[in-house]
């Protein structure tokens, strides 16, 4: 297994690592888009809700329970298919590549794992702040991990 030191990630790539949960980017997110600014609209958000099409030169979005908005921004963070992705591409996205690997999310509170001596080993490993582990031996596999705090 390779340990990735990134200490010194901001002085090589301008900027630092940073890692959030994604519950926590989310929450942040809406609320900057949802705070007043004194002469400025309000801000509607449509939330779960499917677009079928969208006319971007007009700004118009039309769902799938058949109504439409005119918007002056869409922000699109409908994933991986996006339907905004070939308009914001000029119609020439790559496809997604099937790569036949997985990738698995998990929380695991830290003071279950305090006692463990493999947790204790790995974490002599990882040291500070975010780490990725990985073991490149197979590169079918590259099996790796994103290890980071999420909250105190």
């Amino acid at each position: 297994m390779a340990c990735f030191d990134r200490t010194d990630t901001e002085w090589r790539f301008g900027a630092p690592l940073h890692t959030k949960q994604r519950a926590d980017l989310h929450g942040e997110l809406h609320r900057i888009a949802t705070m007043e600014v004194p002469g400025l609209p309000d801000i509607m958000l449509h939330l779960g809700r499917k677009v079928l099409t969208v006319e971007l030169a007009a700004g118009t979005l039309h769902l799938e329970d058949g109504s439409s908005f005119d918007a002056d921004l869409i922000a699109g963070a409908d994933g991986l298919h996006s339907i905004l992705k070939p308009l914001v591409l000029e119609g020439h996205p790559q496809p997604p590549l099937k790569t036949g690997l997985s990738a698995f999310r998990f929380q695991i509170p830290t003071k279950s794992l305090r006692d463990d001596q493999d947790y204790v080993s790995l974490l002599a490993k990882k040291g500070h702040g975010p780490s990725i582990l990985a073991d490149t031996a197979d590169e079918n596999t590259a099996v790796h991990m994103v290890w980071y705090d999420c909250q105190k």
